[in-house]
């Protein structure tokens, strides 16, 4: 190992991931950079995590294995802001515990930096990983004008430009910067839209595929309890988000898609839904101040539809008015995209 090479945390939360995370661990283990360390942190795990991560602590010292302390809330953002704190790199990757690195991706991105001193994150694309196989598609997506307010408007509404391990940050500037761990879900939505609503860093976008995310069908049997905490993410997000949107017309727009995909896909049409959390949603919109007269009718439609049990029905017009509601709420977000 040369020691003048700059130091990397590598920071991955896991729970019951035994299955899993060996091969995560073994594409950290397999990458061509040497200088790393890799920070395990458990959130709770019932299965033998434990036991598969420690085949890898005795085989590398690299790797750490700690448990998300008792005093923070359980979740992968705790965990992530623990490995963090924790962590002594120079520079910092998130990584999930079900997914994977190219043997050739921290030497890759290490090497940018140290031509271009002055970056303060890369973006690089990343792949699907899905039935055993490596698509060769990104699943990155970039707005037409590529600086940090333009991405941050894509995470408003909800157009994920990027994974959390396609970027690759100078520790510093994520100092006053954490997870919210009171977000059960939209974690790396928000974690992104805090750093790149109010700062307009130095990075540079890479058109090559050096990750892959895990498509994995777990994330769809999760039911009741994934839309529940889902429900209540969202309606901290906003109370949280309210004052930028309010004085932001450009992220308002945007956040008006936002909106209608996640009460959409989440919540009207989510046989997992109960009436109460739609009516605290459906309220919480409409007061905020946020929608005009039509988008609220719209809205208010669909509340319609849950409380009636329409949202699974097949008519013609339950059909044509979600066409021309998903019709309408994309032209409502009128910032050009690439």
């Amino acid at each position: 190992m040369n020691t003048e090479e700059p130091l990397v945390s590598i920071i991955i939360p896991t729970f019951n991931r035994a299955h899993l995370i060996g091969e995560t661990l073994d594409s950290v283990l397999a990458q061509t950079y040497q200088n790393w360390e890799c920070i395990i942190v458990d959130d709770g795990s019932t299965d033998n995590t434990a036991e598969v991560v420690g085949n890898y602590l005795e085989t590398d010292a690299r790797f750490q294995y700690h448990h998300r302390p008792q005093d923070r809330p359980k979740g992968a953002n705790a965990c992530r802001n623990f490995g963090f704190e924790i962590s002594n790199g120079e520079y910092v990757l998130f990584l999930d515990s079900d997914d994977l690195l190219v043997e050739t991706c921290i030497n890759k991105r290490i090497n940018i930096f140290l031509e271009s001193p002055n970056l303060d994150f890369i973006i690089s694309d990343t792949g699907q990983f899905k039935d055993g196989k490596f698509s060769n598609q990104s699943i990155n997506k970039d707005p037409l004008i590529k600086n940090c307010k333009e991405y941050a408007l894509l995470f408003f509404n909800y157009t994920i430009p990027w994974p959390i391990m396609s970027v690759f940050w100078r520790k510093s500037i994520l100092k006053d910067y954490r997870f919210d761990e009171s977000l059960h879900r939209l974690q790396d939505v928000d974690f992104h839209i805090q750093i790149l609503s109010f700062n307009e860093f130095n990075f540079k976008r890479v058109y090559e595929i050096d990750s892959y995310y895990r498509y994995s069908a777990d994330e769809k049997k999760e039911g009741n309890e994934y839309d529940i905490k889902l429900i209540k993410s969202f309606l901290l997000f906003i109370d949280k988000n309210a004052n930028i949107l309010k004085e932001d017309k450009e992220i308002r727009i945007a956040f008006k898609r936002f909106l209608y995909v996640i009460s959409r896909d989440f919540i009207f049409y989510n046989p997992y839904s109960n009436q109460e959390s739609v009516r605290t949603f459906f309220e919480k919109i409409s007061k905020n101040n946020l929608l005009d007269f039509k988008d609220i009718l719209l809205f208010r439609i669909m509340h319609i539809y849950k409380i009636t049990n329409l949202y699974n029905k097949k008519g013609f017009g339950v059909l044509r008015f979600r066409k021309y509601a998903n019709d309408y709420f994309n032209r409502s977000y009128n910032l050009k995209n690439g």
